[in-house]
């Protein structure tokens, strides 16, 4: 025999009331949209019941028979099946809320079909769940509707009621057209620009809108190489760089503005000893040095030409931008200038060659020409009808022996400076006479020198110069000799085989071999 036990069930009958909603259960079982739903539970089981409005309507509480039942009107019931329940849920229809904004510089009023809303005065208004609202803006006479925004965007806004909506309605003032005219002169430049901003404008016509009403800041800037020279038009009164004015209505309003060049100054100065004058456009600045100053365009070039005076010469040009080839010189007038051309007495090239074996030195007076021992020639510049006197001064082994060229003589070199000229200064070594006699019978012996100038000397009468200070070593070669005995001068009764000879002055020795 087999004897079957189930387990005891009760019913949960759940109803909706009011407006639409939903209610379901956990576990499932339930799924209740509209009049009165029931299903069966386990005695004992926990069913939880939700109720949702789905947007359209709002939960309201909960009813019921069959305790315990402690839900009210939280929107979850959890509920104990150990007897048959009975439950409700009530639902409210929703309403939504518009709310309506106003924005920009204009002004106007908003109202709502149906007609329930008018901002002006009333901005916010109830409707029913998804009642369809047209909402309508009208402008003032000085503004413009421009466009919503929020909930609805562009030109006209219609709408669902299925939420909370925000909606922004923008008006502004009625625009006129300001005209700006920028006359630029001379490569010149600049810039009109507006406050408030809006308005920039460097060449030509610039047109920009700005409300009705509304005082517009006009502001001239030159550039750095410009100046602003005046208004015209609607500004014509003003008298700086910033014109003020009221934007009339209806307008159009136009202003003209121009702009020239900045004007840069050029300066001519004269450096040097010499005279000249230096010509150009507007510059005539002669041997009195009056018209040196002209004032030019920014950027204009403007050509210099130098000529030097009598007796002078012209050296070159020196300045900041400046393009200078010989004695023209291009300037740039992209800022102030100093241009400085300099002139100098006229010169003549005094050229100095020394000569001879000899050596000493040569300056001049007036200081020019400083050549020394180790130097060959030199050469300097002197004014036109200068007397320069070159003075010779020759070492301690040398002598002066004279002149050739523009100076003769021995004594100080005078020339007067109307031309090129060339001079040499000879300086001569000064030497001794060194004589050596070999006296021998029957022997083979000879006698030489270092430095050389006497070579195997055997007999009389040898004889050879040497400079004056030099030390002159006399060596004898015996040959078929014994000794050789050194006679007068330096080395006298020596009997070594040298002799050492001092030429301070002029020297004999004699040599005597013995057989």
């Amino acid at each position: 025999m087999t004897a079957t036990f189930a387990l005891q069930t009760f019913a949960l009958s759940v109803t909706i009331s009011g407006s639409a909603g939903t209610v379901t259960s956990t576990p499932a079982g339930i799924t209740c949209t509209t009049g009165t739903c029931s299903t069966s539970f386990n005695a004992g089981a926990l069913v939880t019941l939700v109720a949702d409005g789905g947007g359209t309507s709002t939960f309201t509480g909960w009813s019921g028979t069959g305790a315990p039942v402690t839900c009210t009107t939280a929107a979850t019931c959890v509920v104990t099946m150990d007897v048959a329940r009975s439950l409700t849920a009530s639902f409210a229809s929703s309403t939504r809320t518009l709310s309506v904004t106003r924005s920009g510089t204009g002004g106007g009023t908003v109202t709502s079909t149906p007609g329930s809303l008018n901002c002006g005065s009333t901005c916010t208004a109830p409707f029913a769940h998804n009642t369809s609202v047209t909402l309508t803006a009208m402008p003032d006479a000085n503004s413009d509707f421009i466009g919503w925004t929020g909930s609805c965007t562009g030109a006209s806004c219609t709408l669902s009621m299925n939420s909370d909506k925000l909606v922004n309605a923008e008006f502004r003032l009625k625009q006129v057209a300001v005209g700006v005219t920028v006359t630029n002169t001379g490569g010149a430049g600049g810039t009109i620009s507006s406050v408030p901003n809006g308005l920039s404008c460097t060449t030509g016509t610039c047109t920009v809108n700005f409300p009705a009403t509304s005082v517009l800041g006009l502001v001239a800037l030159p550039d750095a190489n410009s100046v602003f020279t005046g208004w015209t038009g609607a500004c014509v009164s003003a008298t700086g760089p910033v014109c003020t004015l009221t934007v009339p209505a209806p307008g159009p309003v136009t202003v003209g503005a121009t702009f020239a060049p900045a004007q840069r100054t050029l300066i001519v100065t004269k450096g040097g000893a010499g005279t000249g004058t230096v010509t150009g456009t507007g510059i005539n600045c002669d041997l009195a040095n009056t018209d040196c100053t002209e004032t030019y365009n920014h950027g204009t070039s403007v050509t210099l030409t130098a000529a030097a005076g009598s007796g002078a010469t012209f050296v070159g040009w020196s300045g900041a931008g400046i393009t200078c080839p010989g004695t023209t010189c291009v300037v740039l007038m992209d800022a102030a200038r100093t241009v400085t051309a300099t002139f100098a007495v006229q010169q003549f090239a005094l050229n100095l060659t020394k000569g001879g074996t000899g050596t000493g030195t040569v300056t001049s007076n007036p200081a020019g020409i400083s050549c020394g021992t180790a130097c060959p020639s030199a050469t300097a510049n002197f004014n036109s009808g200068a007397v320069v006197v070159l003075t010779p001064v020759p070492s301690g082994t040398s002598s002066f022996s004279g002149w050739s060229g523009a100076c003769t003589g021995t004594g100080d070199c005078v020339v007067t400076m109307s031309a090129i000229r060339n001079v040499t200064a000879n300086f001569a070594t000064i030497t001794f006479a060194l004589t050596v006699d070999v006296v021998q019978a029957t022997t083979t012996g000879t006698v030489t020198s270092a430095p050389g100038g006497i070579t195997a000397c055997a007999g009389l009468g040898c004889v050879a110069s040497f400079t004056t200070g030099q030390s002159v070593v006399l060596t004898a070669t015996l040959g078929t000799a014994t000794a050789v005995t050194w006679g007068t001068g330096d080395c006298d009764s020596q009997t070594l085989t040298t002799c050492t000879v001092a030429m301070t002055a002029a020297r004999a020795v004699d040599a005597t071999f013995t057989p």
